[in-house]
């Protein structure tokens, strides 16, 4: 249903405005919120479903100042590159897992990516990963299959591996690692 809005024009004509639709509220208020969290406009853009241009005028219009420039991260074995980083990550992508579900339409997916983020900053005093690496996280691990979520053998909690890590290495369980527990750190 398309709603329209009716000002009054000088010399009191109406005029018909068309209002937005349901659809095209709930995008901008995503990349409204997305541009609060400090999400770089292409990640803006992915999310709202909306173009780079938009993207950039709702993040200076929402923050006050220009987007950050540069280019997006994108190496993914950021997530396993320290113990802190490896634990955050963990605990960022079991979050999500446990609050969406498959047949999640887009913009519940949104909704979980934004509450999944803004319990990591009240759970995480100095937090190492930013909204716009979440969201590549989720996006590497559940559409692009270059991260995956497993169970540590040895304690039973989750630990994330990266296809393009060496695989002569392993990836230890952050939780692990942080209690002393493996058996590489007794």
């Amino acid at each position: 249903m398309n709603l329209a809005v009716k000002p009054v024009l000088a010399g009191g004509q109406m005029a018909t405005v068309p209002s937005k639709t349901g659809e095209e509220i709930r995008s901008l208020l995503l990349a409204s919120r997305a541009a609060k969290l400090g999400s770089r406009p292409p990640v803006i853009a992915a999310l709202a479903e909306i173009s780079q241009s938009k993207a950039r005028a709702i993040y200076r219009d929402v923050t006050g100042t220009d987007p950050i420039k540069g280019q997006m991260p994108s190496d993914i074995s950021f997530y396993i590159s320290n113990v802190n980083c490896h634990f955050e990550s963990v605990w960022l992508a079991q979050a999500f897992k446990s609050l969406t579900h498959p047949d999640d339409d887009h913009f519940k997916q949104c909704e979980c990516l934004f509450t999944v983020y803004e319990q990591y900053l009240k759970h995480f005093t100095s937090p190492e990963i930013s909204f716009d690496r979440f969201f590549l996280l989720i996006r590497n691990m559940f559409y692009g299959n270059q991260i995956s979520l497993h169970r540590c053998k040895e304690c039973g909690c989750g630990k994330l591996t990266v296809q393009s890590w060496d695989p002569t290495r392993s990836v230890k369980c952050p939780v692990c690692h942080l209690t002393g527990q493996h058996p590489q750190f007794k």
